[in-house]
């Protein structure tokens, strides 16, 4: 897409545009795509602690305590403290009117974007952050190797082109023809699970509990949402399409803000997206011992009919 083509359904100031090699940019596609609409700084650069809060409360519609709670640890391993000085507008944002809410996040949103306009008369601390620095590796770093999209042990600031391709060809298997092209919760469950065993080490376990809350809370945004559904069904198929335009170009699938499009319905919790990363977890050690079993019985493995999963164990 031209950098200068508009998006349908959104509005003038918030179409796709594709970033600039100047621009910083993150692993993450949800901090990118918001990025790329012009939802936080389009230069992905001195990034406020409360501007991304409101950003991720206003386009993925998750609570206020779950945005805290990711904007937090971005910030606390990768944002810089700096002194604020009251020429530099360049942060300021309007208070965000767009997109469905609870009366108490309208009430918390308000606040913080009200408490984001304060202005003291002397310089004072401000807690920013630059995208590009959350593709930086340690151990107390939050990005992490058996990303779905980025490459193992390298800083990346944009989807590898041929982990997009093997991503979406999963996406593609003919091994359901019946159902809908895409990828479900036990899907990403596997995939991440097949990264895991290709990366030349294992995970730490605070960058694990970072991956598994990844894929859940991708499933729960992205999935198709209908009022009339239980926000349990682990078998809703993320479209192929969607998949393609989150993950792929770092853009909101189209039609996210028309009615009955991408964009969640109900609000995405705290309590909802880790139970979801557990299942994500358990999912994955239920298909491990499921591959112990076939192992102690080849003749039995050979006799049960393919599937995506036994599939993917022995990837």
């Amino acid at each position: 897409m031209a950098a200068s083509a508009r998006t349908k359904g959104f509005p003038d100031k918030h179409h796709f545009i594709p970033p600039k090699p100047s621009q910083s940019r993150s692993p993450c596609p949800a901090l990118n795509a918001m990025a790329n609409h012009g939802y936080i700084s389009r230069e992905g650069t001195q990034v406020t602690f409360f501007n991304l809060i409101i950003a991720l409360v206003e386009v993925y519609n998750i609570s206020v305590p779950l945005a805290f709670l990711l904007a937090f640890v971005g910030f606390l391993t990768c944002g810089r403290l700096s002194f604020y000085s009251s020429a530099d507008d360049s942060q300021n944002l309007p208070i965000p009117q767009s997109g469905p809410s609870t009366s108490a996040s309208k009430l918390l949103l308000h606040a913080l974007a009200k408490l984001r306009r304060v202005r003291s008369f002397r310089p004072h601390l401000w807690w920013t952050l630059d995208l590009a620095s959350l593709s930086e590796r340690g151990a107390t770093k939050i990005t992490h190797d058996a990303s779905l999209v980025h490459p193992n042990t390298l800083p990346s600031t944009s989807p590898d082109r041929g982990l997009v391709s093997s991503f979406l060809g999963y996406a593609v298997d003919q091994v359901h023809p019946k159902r809908q092209l895409g990828l479900t919760l036990v899907d990403i469950a596997h995939l991440h699970a097949s990264r895991e065993a290709s990366s030349p080490s294992p995970l730490s376990s605070f960058q694990e509990q970072i991956a598994l809350g990844e894929c859940g809370l991708a499933w729960l945004v992205l999935r198709p949402h209908f009022l009339n559904r239980k926000a349990s069904e682990q078998e809703d198929v993320i479209p192929l399409c969607v998949l393609e335009q989150w993950f792929g170009e770092e853009r909101l699938p189209e039609g996210w803000w028309d009615v009955g499009g991408s964009r969640p319905i109900r609000q995405v919790g705290l309590l909802e997206a880790r139970r979801r990363a557990e299942d994500v977890g358990k999912i994955i050690h239920d298909a491990s011992q499921w591959y112990v079993f076939l192992l102690g019985t080849p003749v039995f493995f050979f006799l049960l009919p393919a599937s995506r999963s036994i599939f993917l164990l022995y990837l």
